[in-house]
């Protein structure tokens, strides 16, 4: 397993971390929400700095080698710089609120969280094979 594959797994675990709490407390997953993005409306914090940063530092261990583990790092800093264009503006992150989780209800959360810890699942399937 290269650096890749590591930083890959660690990616995976966060996620399926994340959307294990998603699927059972999906109230408290929308409140927090909620805060973040009332944050962003009080002008607190950078998130553009921060979804690039994100971008950079997958890019990095993605740039060395030809594998699929690197591949999706690359694919996952791509996400990571797009989020970043729009990221500190508030009506996108309103706008983004509403569609994933401020006008969904609990079971439809769960199954958004649902495909989130799937995907978390191939990207730990991909790292430990070594792929």
């Amino acid at each position: 397993m290269t650096t890749a594959h590591y930083i890959l797994l660690l990616i995976a675990v966060l996620m399926a971390a994340e959307s294990i709490w998603a699927m059972a407390a999906p109230g408290a997953v929308r409140e927090r929400a909620r805060a973040l993005l009332q944050d962003v409306e009080g002008g607190g914090g950078s998130w553009r700095a921060l979804f690039w940063g994100l971008a950079l530092l997958t890019w990095l261990f993605a740039w060395f080698g030809n594998q699929w583990a690197h591949r999706t790092l690359f694919f996952i800093g791509v996400f990571f710089l797009t989020i970043g264009f729009p990221a500190n503006r508030p009506a996108f992150l309103q706008a983004w609120y509403d569609f994933f989780l401020g006008k969904r209800s609990p079971a439809g959360i769960r199954l958004i969280y649902l495909v989130e810890f799937l995907l978390a699942s191939g990207f730990a399937w991909i790292a430990l094979r070594g792929l």
